[in-house]
């Protein structure tokens, strides 16, 4: 499934309380998207179980002798770890959320078992406003996973997430991923994740990676970066950083990008209000990192000025350029369309109009 599709199914399940697992390559945002998901339901998410650092212990709970009765005896109660009680005490809609369920060996996959369908643990039941879901990496990952036993597979709906570099575009514009990478990954989407470079037998592609031990590109891959650009880090020591993110092979492109946007595109100075020149068209890195370094900078101190730039660009016939940044503003800002500038300005604009037609905001 692509992330749109999956959204739209874990919104389904969850609020259904169908138990699924979601499998994907490593750093693909599986956990973050369920969350997400769960958050806009209006479910609170406990901390996700790592199965992996689970004991069949930790899910059944510890035997523990109680106090002696009126005739003095004593018996054994089984008490719920830690781990479980929010999920098993909850009285709010709420997501259990087991995290690299590959990862569990296979006495804890069957101890964790019964919670997908039965929505038990021992003699713990799971409250009905609880949901189970689960997410993790596959075999061939090369990630540390274990066989999956089958009667798992036979309790949950098994889903696998593919990556969309347009989905992950515009969720990177929504959490302020600096405009520098999501203008590299608009101009070399192969570039967001190892599965989408060209021409690669993608069975053989993480165990290259895996025997050579060297990073690779991956969605996470990117959000990291963007903060250590964001955070300041020295020019002089990005190539040897970055290559130990992502790769060589990537860095090699990604360098000059950041050398081109840097020496291009100015967006604290055009947003101060100071004379800009829009990159030329042989420099359609530098374009992308204009707009969407614009668009992205919208809020309610800064909308007018991002009209005014989109309605500059229109009026300079670069009328999809100027499309792109208030579409990439109406992301980042989600009041966009309440704000003067656009209710009085952009909506009687030929720019607005298209806008509306295109259905695109």
């Amino acid at each position: 499934m692509k992330p749109v599709e999956y959204k739209r199914f874990a919104s389904f399940a969850i609020t259904n309380h169908r138990p699924f697992i979601v499998s994907s390559g490593p750093g693909t945002g599986k956990t973050v998207m369920t969350c997400q998901v769960a958050a806009e339901l209006g479910f609170e998410v406990p901390p996700p179980l790592y199965l992996g650092m689970l004991d069949p212990v930790d899910v059944g709970g510890m035997n523990l002798p109680t106090q002696p009765d009126a005739n003095g005896k004593r018996r054994l109660e089984r008490l719920l770890d830690d781990w479980l009680e929010p999920a098993f005490t909850a009285t709010k809609p709420t997501l259990l959320l087991l995290d690299e369920v590959d990862k569990g060996t296979h006495a804890v996959q069957c101890a964790v078992a019964p919670i997908y369908d039965a929505r038990r643990c021992g003699k713990h039941k799971l409250p009905d406003c609880v949901s189970v879901a689960g997410t993790g990496n596959r075999r061939e990952h090369r990630a540390g996973s274990v066989n999956t036993l089958t009667h798992i597979l036979a309790r949950t709906a098994r889903i696998s997430l593919e990556v969309d570099p347009l989905a992950w575009i515009d969720r990177a514009i929504e959490d302020k991923v600096a405009s520098e990478i999501v203008s590299f990954v608009k101009q070399y989407p192969s570039c967001l994740d190892v599965s989408l470079r060209p021409n690669k037998d993608k069975d053989k592609t993480f165990e290259e990676i895996y025997q050579s031990g060297l990073p690779f590109e991956n969605p996470r891959s990117w959000y990291m970066i963007s903060s250590y650009l964001k955070d300041g880090l020295d020019n002089l020591l990005e190539n040897e950083v970055f290559e130990g993110i992502i790769g060589q092979g990537v860095n090699m492109l990604l360098q000059p990008h950041l050398l081109l946007v840097r020496t291009s595109v100015d967006i604290q100075a055009v947003m101060a209000g100071q004379a800009w020149k829009f990159p030329p068209k042989e420099k359609i890195g530098a374009q992308y990192a204009f707009v969407i370094g614009v668009g992205a900078c919208a809020n309610k101190d800064t909308a007018d000025r991002v009209i005014e730039i989109a309605l500059e660009l229109y009026g300079m016939k670069e009328r999809e350029h100027a499309m792109v940044v208030v579409q990439t503003a109406a992301k980042a800002y989600r009041d966009l369309s309440s704000t003067p500038a656009w209710m009085d300005v952009l909506r009687k604009h030929p720019l607005g109009q298209s806008i509306r037609e295109a259905r695109r905001v």
